[in-house]
């Protein structure tokens, strides 16, 4: 039996950035359990939590759940404390975009290019010497200065075959009592994957790993029956959130779905959804199921821009339509805009303005645009110069929600940006 350390580097804490539970992390920590593993969560979000990092190398191994804006403190606890002491995997996002980059780091053990529960398993047989390096599916590792690829797009195909994320150890009571917590709910996934192609996105790089046969559901009996575990187990009587990309690929699916949850469990719930996704029927479905909020992906208010740049071909006249349908089921919307996108103007930025006006959202989630490795937009950025391939080692912040900007944009003045940043739900109406 070996002890893990689980480890996710996240944001400091403060209104807009709320540390949810990590399905990733908890689905790791199911599976090493179910293999008679144990494991310890560290959530750690400054360089003076000096008694995570410690604790974690005591373990006899680390497993880090890697964002982009995460890895200042990831290249600083290498150097610090877990270097050379103890093998250290890493996995997601910054991992799925980076392998070959992150393996070759000194003291870096193995890079995990993709969903993990198959890697993990293999590599707690390797901790006993029961299997080698190569044999782990989606593994990049340094053997001897030479970069080793093991085979990639290896995943659990049938969800329903995974134990339930485990919650027991994530400080799940504390983060419901918060108001933050409240308001986000209850955290659960029923499908993974997304079919579409936004040119900030990870998920294309996704696509290319693991094929279009990645986008997998949960039997809807598997979701309710977690569902029903997890708020009992925790005297839950609040909001459910469901964290999928588009929970609303599936008609079928969110049929079924829809007339069982209302009678089974009966909970209000938020989900993802995809405005080019919905249509009357599955609105009133949403809302026969209990959906009483939704978050969709609008960016911003050209139409042109949105394309060009983010690549979602959605035009405003369809938004605000899809809006309205919404609207009409008495479904409180969530809505996404970034700000700083190449090539956007001040004119521009009124004109999101403008448009959140007019579809005149519940609340707004905003953002500056960030170029995440992996995704096309930073691979445009990159070639054009306007974005160094390392930007990640030399962050000022580790968060997005903020107004500044980790490439050159050209146009717009930093002045300009945190005014817009600080002002834009006041001038959109949204209070």
């Amino acid at each position: 039996m070996s002890r893990f350390a689980l480890v996710n580097f996240v944001p400091p804490k403060d209104v807009a950035n709320y540390l949810g539970y990590s399905q990733g992390l908890g689905s790791i920590s199911a599976v090493l359990k179910q293999l008679n593993h144990q494991t310890v969560l560290f959530n750690i979000d400054q360089r003076s939590d000096t008694k995570s990092f410690e604790a974690a190398a005591y373990c006899d191994a680390v497993m880090v759940y890697l964002t982009t804006t995460g890895y200042p403190l990831f290249r600083y606890a290498m150097a610090q404390y877990w270097g050379g002491n103890l093998p250290v995997f890493v996995g997601g996002p910054h991992a799925i975009a980076l392998p070959e980059v992150l393996a070759m780091e000194p003291h870096v053990t193995g890079v995990c290019a993709g969903e993990g529960e198959l890697t993990a398993q293999v590599l707690s047989r390797w901790m006993h010497n029961d299997a080698a390096l190569s044999d782990v599916p989606n593994l990049f590792y340094n053997d001897n200065g030479v970069l080793q690829t093991n085979a990639t797009g290896c995943y659990v195909a049938d969800l329903d075959s995974l134990p339930f994320p485990d919650r027991d150890f994530f400080p799940y009571a504390d983060v419901l009592s918060t108001k933050a917590g409240r308001l986000v709910g209850m955290e659960f996934m029923a499908t993974r994957g997304c079919k579409y192609g936004c040119r900030f996105c990870l998920n294309p790089r996704l696509l290319k790993l693991q094929g279009k046969q990645m986008i997998r559901r949960r039997s809807v009996s598997s979701i309710i029956e977690e569902v029903r575990i997890a708020t009992n187990k925790y005297r839950y009587n609040g909001v459910i959130g469901f964290h999928d990309d588009i929970f609303t690929l599936d008609v079928a699916w969110l049929n079924e779905f829809a007339n069982r949850f209302k009678k089974e469990i009966n909970r209000p719930f938020w989900c993802n959804v995809h405005i080019d996704d919905i249509d009357e029927q599955i609105v009133r479905t949403l809302r026969r199921a209990g959906c009483y909020r939704v978050l969709v992906g609008i960016e911003c208010g050209n139409e042109t821009m949105r394309k060009k740049a983010l690549g979602k071909h959605l035009g405003n006249d369809e938004i605000l339509y899809k809006i309205s349908l919404l609207k009409q089921q008495h479904i409180k919307i969530v809505a996404t805009f970034m700000i700083g996108l190449p090539g956007e103007t001040e004119s521009n930025l009124r004109e999101s303005v403008d448009f959140c006006r007019a579809i005149a959202p519940d609340w707004i989630l905003l953002s500056s645009l960030f170029p995440f490795p992996g995704t096309r937009l930073y691979t445009q950025l990159v070639a054009e110069g306007r974005l160094k391939a390392d930007f990640y080692q030399h962050m000022n912040s580790e968060t997005f929600y903020s107004a500044s900007l980790v490439y050159d944009q050209g146009i717009l003045s930093m002045e300009t940006l945190q005014y817009y940043f600080k002002n834009f739900r006041k001038m959109a109406g949204v209070l």
